[in-house]
């Protein structure tokens, strides 16, 4: 893969609750949920192929108009598009449960108190982006770099 391109973003600051170093980030909105998203578990890289949220719609079209799909057929796709991700640039495999990290002392932040609710994280509808992670999309023209800007004071 090459360099991929760079997307610049507002962002924020937050303190690591661990280290206390500054991490920048931002975020996606996920307007169109359930979107499948992962967090790599060796690096802040995250997986959003647009690929994969037409499985998603697929799998709700076949079920319409009786009903929707169960937990456990989306939780049987989210499986299925694992097993076909790619490993992550910056290191680490895409995981279900893999949470974004401090870039600084690498110690996992975790989502949701640590409950692991496949419910809620199924149609959590923002994605955190740390500054330097690299989102992988479908192709090279779908990767970006993230990088976080924060406005100073008197920015517009």
């Amino acid at each position: 893969m090459n360099t991929p391109q760079e997307i610049v973003r507002d962002g924020w600051i937050l303190n690591c609750p661990f280290c206390k170093e500054k991490i920048l980030y931002t975020h996606f909105v996920n307007w169109s949920i359930p979107t499948p998203f992962f967090y790599s578990d060796g690096s802040n890289d995250v997986l959003l192929r647009k690929s994969d949220e037409k499985k998603v719609q697929e799998l709700f079209e076949k079920k319409q108009p009786k009903s929707k799909p169960t937990l456990h057929e989306l939780e049987s796709l989210w499986n299925k598009i694992l097993i076909d991700s790619p490993p992550a640039p910056n290191g680490g495999r895409f995981t279900f449960w893999a949470n974004v990290k401090c870039p600084h002392c690498n110690t996992e932040i975790l989502y949701n108190n640590g409950n692991k609710d496949f419910n809620i994280r199924v149609n959590d509808s923002k994605i955190i982006l740390i500054n330097g992670a690299t989102v992988i999309g479908d192709s090279e023209n779908e990767t970006w770099k993230i990088k976080v800007k924060i406005k100073e004071k008197g920015d517009k």
